[in-house]
């Protein structure tokens, strides 16, 4: 469970080695300390090249396993930009990369370039890959991580199609179900592993969540949900909150945990995440650990940064 504050205790002295490629060379320079100040660790990541050429992707999702960290993102210097499939093992220099972009009849990518916050259950990734618009199409799909091999092909191993744009998939493996999130948390969708729609929150549902923008003089504040993991019997939502309207509060990070999401006693219980400076750190990928939460709200390219937290306070009423 997650729910409990005291879940996530602070731990200072906090070593974590890595190595990190020399930023002109593009060789290892050696171990780097991840630096820790007001409660927040900062831990340097790799610079990413693709194809051995400096790349620069926009984030969405992580995940955490083991010593590999995994990594949605879209290929910003690119065109037509292109979803892909990160993956860094601790100690390595380098990125591992796979080209996520669905191809038409005709061989040629398709719009659907936006690779979601996504979740690892049972040795599968399960990523939605969607147009960049609201309201696009998208796909979703899983992914054998052993079938993952560097310099060959992502060949999804099932799929099925959505007629909306979706951000964020969560996998309650022991319910058989996933959850997935649209452009501005407008609707939850919750399917069967195949893929068969069960059920669709939306409307006064979703609004009683506080789930998207609420209307003007609802009390609460509205969450859009950028990435979510379901672990520990819960739904676990990052993303960034609003005022009834839809004005953006600041700091506007918050971690939002559901218990029993699709029952109308469903709890809520939502914590502030701090910025740094100007920097919303919730504002893309989250990933919980079991003693707090790895964010990375960063464009990656030539450096590249994750963000750990352990205590993160209630959120103001």
């Amino acid at each position: 469970m997650i729910s409990s504050p005291a879940t996530y205790s602070s731990r200072r002295n906090r070593s974590l080695w890595l190595w990190i490629p020399g930023i002109l060379w593009g060789w290892a320079i050696g171990p780097i300390v991840a630096q820790e100040t007001d409660g927040v660790t900062v831990r340097p990541l790799p610079e990413l090249r693709i194809g051995g050429r400096p790349a620069v992707v926009h984030t969405q999702g992580i995940v955490h396993l083991s010593d590999q960290w995994w990594v949605t993102a879209r290929r910003e210097d690119v065109h037509p930009r292109r979803a892909v499939l990160l993956r860094w093992k601790e100690g390595d220099p380098t990125w591992n990369s796979w080209d996520l972009t669905p191809i038409d009849t005709e061989g040629k990518p398709t719009p659907l370039d936006h690779a979601g916050g996504f979740q690892e259950s049972g040795g599968r990734v399960w990523i939605p890959v969607a147009e960049s618009r609201a309201h696009g199409k998208s796909v979703v799909r899983s992914y054998n991580l052993s079938q993952l091999i560097p310099g060959q092909p992502a060949i999804p191993d099932s799929e099925f199609p959505v007629e909306d744009h979706i951000g964020a998939i969560a996998v309650a493996a022991g319910q058989k179900r996933l959850f997935g999130a649209n452009w501005d948390t407008e609707s939850v969708y919750v399917w069967d592993l195949k893929g068969h729609l069960e059920r669709t929150i939306t409307g006064a549902e979703r609004m009683d969540r506080q789930l998207g923008v609420l209307p003007i003089g609802r009390p609460g504040e509205g969450l859009a949900v950028q990435d979510w993991k379901w672990t520990g019997g819960q739904l676990v939502a990052s993303g960034l909150a609003s005022a009834p309207g839809g004005t953006r509060l600041r700091p506007a990070g918050r971690v939002v945990i559901f218990d029993d999401l699709l029952e109308p006693t469903f709890r809520r219980t939502a914590r502030e995440v701090p910025m740094r400076g100007a920097l919303e750190l919730a504002r893309e990928a989250m990933t919980p650990d079991g003693t707090g939460f790895w964010f990375l709200p960063e464009d990656l390219g030539p450096t590249n940064r994750l963000f750990h937290i352990d205590a993160l306070a209630p959120a103001r009423p």
